[in-house]
């Protein structure tokens, strides 16, 4: 991938919700990230939130991506 508006185009193409975050960091870069647990964000969208390459791609889990995440904090957590 070229770019993070490359990036984000493609992981929109697998049907993952994207949105977009703070650079360098994990905080939205958008007021609410709620709607976007319902719907795929549009072309447009995507260009706003990511065609200067500054903002992190952060995915959506859920139903309407597909995906569950599972964080373990320290290899004992994973021993429980």
């Amino acid at each position: 991938m070229k770019t993070t508006h490359d990036a984000a185009k493609y992981y929109l193409s697998r049907g993952y919700s994207v949105i977009p975050l703070k650079p360098k960091g994990k905080t939205p870069a958008i007021p609410s990230w709620k709607e976007y647990q319902t719907r795929l964000p549009t072309d447009a969208e995507l260009v706003e939130w990511f065609a200067d390459g500054k903002n992190n791609i952060g995915i959506v889990t859920g139903k309407l991506s597909g995906l569950t995440v599972v964080d373990f904090d320290t290899p004992e957590a994973i021993e429980q």
